[in-house]
């Protein structure tokens, strides 16, 4: 992932537009918040003991996790849409 994380670091950060360069770097920090936050759950779900009782101690991580995940799936359609638009505006400029 972290490869991953750089390469598209770098292609966002490249990006001239400082908005889509910043949703693009934001996405990325939340992502790699929420792999590291998955790894924990993992860990958390492979202890040995009654699951319920691990659903309840984690409860709070869980719950981090998947905000963690909306928001990435937030900047993700955002920058989408910049994208769309940027596509648009540059197709309307050429008619």
């Amino acid at each position: 992932m972290s490869g991953y994380r750089t390469t598209w670091d770098n292609e966002c950060l490249e990006d001239p537009d400082p908005l889509h360069a910043n949703i693009g770097a934001a996405a990325s920090d939340i992502l790699d918040i929420a792999l590291k936050l998955k790894n924990l759950v993992d860990q958390a779900l492979a202890e040995p003991g009654d699951m319920m009782a691990k659903l309840h101690h984690y409860s709070s991580l869980f719950d981090t996790y998947l905000k963690c995940m909306q928001q990435a799936e937030r900047y993700l359609k955002l920058d989408k849409r910049v994208s769309d638009i940027k596509a648009l505006l540059a197709e309307q400029s050429t008619e």
